[in-house]
């Protein structure tokens, strides 16, 4: 399938994206809305995303549509109207209920969502099974690098965007040191089941509370489970060990006996549910990073800031990300001598918003758990809760675009 440049240009640098889940592929569109050429590079056989649902905030609409996805987005994707947080004690006591301002709450499965965004990327730019080994600098002035892939073939761009997750290759270009991911001390058991055998248990009355990732009517499940406060990050616990996978088949008595204080048959019915459950221990980049870019090298998404889903926000940081670096290096002024400075701008306009959402998350996961600063109670869960996620997804990325536009020309 061949998709034409919707600004074409002459730029005199060439782009390499390392990474094709969703922050990668958002990154691809776009550059090539902004008139860019890139080549974009996956480690796997085809594009494909782990996990089930995943879902966008008020504060991703304006990136969709500037990437012009959002039309194909919303006819696929489920709306909500509102986001719930509710206790699983015996009444069911509602702590929030955060109401969308200034754009929908939507979620949709991963497969659905890729099959949106490869719509919008070109065939002759993807190249599969290229897994990074590592970045070498061939020069600095102007920058130069050559990728180094698995099977033993390379590539040279003039600036390589490193989109390739939690535990990206090219962030060690960049800090030039190797961080690990940490385990926050929370594991997630999660899996899919039809959400009419739920609906017999809770309801029709709770039905809004649920999150229907397709429209096929299957609810997303995500049950979390954390260690005390105290151990978080504390020695030994916080890196897994080598090779130890992160998301494994999950024992569905194993999952029973973690919830086995939880009054009512709301989640037990759904654990049971469920035929193929997995468990996700949790990761982080903490402390978040010093820096996002070095020279020629820019991280985007969770290669930057890898988050935990207590803000809903990995994907919609990762869009805004490809939002600001599009609207950057699709601009006049930013050209091969200027991409250094041009990056430096991407890092001074994204980085404060990415590592407090970072840092924001972890204390969020916190409040859900009755460990807020206004303790476990429901009352006081409220008063942690309320407005809690207002300055995320209120947030105007168009502003953010005009200053860093703004410091460009200026």
């Amino acid at each position: 399938m061949s998709v034409p440049s919707s600004n074409p240009q002459t730029k005199d640098f060439r782009v390499a994206i390392v990474g094709g889940g969703i922050g990668g592929l958002f990154c691809a569109i776009s550059l090539r809305k902004s008139g860019v050429p890139f080549d974009i590079f996956e480690a796997a056989a085809q594009f494909g995303e782990v996990g089930a649902g995943i879902g966008f905030a008020p504060n991703s609409e304006a990136a969709m549509r500037y990437l012009g996805i959002f039309e194909d987005y919303m006819r696929v994707a489920n709306h909500r109207d509102r986001y719930s947080v509710i206790l699983g004690n015996e009444t069911h006591d509602h702590v929030a209920d955060m109401l969308p301002h200034g754009g929908p709450v939507t979620s949709i499965h991963r497969a659905h969502l890729l099959d949106v965004l490869l719509k919008h990327v070109p065939s002759e730019s993807s190249h599969l099974k290229k897994r990074c080994e590592r970045v070498e600098q061939v020069s600095a002035d102007p920058p130069l690098y050559r990728i180094h892939f698995h099977d033993g073939t390379t590539h040279e761009a003039n600036l390589v965007i490193g989109a390739d997750g939690i535990r990206s290759v090219v962030r060690d270009s960049v800090l030039g040191y190797r961080v690990e991911p940490r385990y926050v001390g929370t594991r997630a058991y999660r899996g899919i089941f039809p959400a009419q055998e739920w609906l017999k248990t809770i309801g029709p009355e709770n039905e809004t509370s649920l999150l229907i990732v397709s429209g096929l009517g299957k609810i997303d499940l995500v049950g979390f489970v954390s260690e005390p406060l105290e151990r978080r990050f504390s020695e030994g616990t916080d890196i897994l060990p080598p090779g130890e996978p992160w998301v494994q088949p999950a024992n569905k008595e194993q999952a029973l006996a973690d919830f086995v204080d939880m009054p009512g048959p709301f989640v037990k019915t759904a654990l049971n549910s469920i035929e193929r459950m997995t468990v996700w221990k949790i990761h982080c980049l903490w402390p978040p990073l010093p820096t996002y870019v070095k020279d020629g090298i820019a991280l985007l998404g969770d290669a930057a800031h890898g988050t935990t889903p207590h803000c809903g926000q990995g994907a919609g940081q990762a869009l805004e990300d490809s939002y600001i670096l599009g609207q950057l290096l699709g601009h006049p002024k930013t050209t091969l001598q200027t991409l250094r400075s041009t990056l430096a701008i991407y890092d001074e306009i994204r980085r404060p918003r990415g590592n407090k959402v970072v840092e924001y998350s972890l204390e969020t996961g916190n409040v859900w758990e009755g460990w807020g600063a206004n303790g476990e109670s429901v009352e006081g869960r409220k008063l942690d809760a309320e407005g809690r996620l207002d300055w995320i997804w209120q947030h105007d990325i168009n502003q953010d675009a005009e200053r860093a536009i703004a410091i460009l020309e200026a």
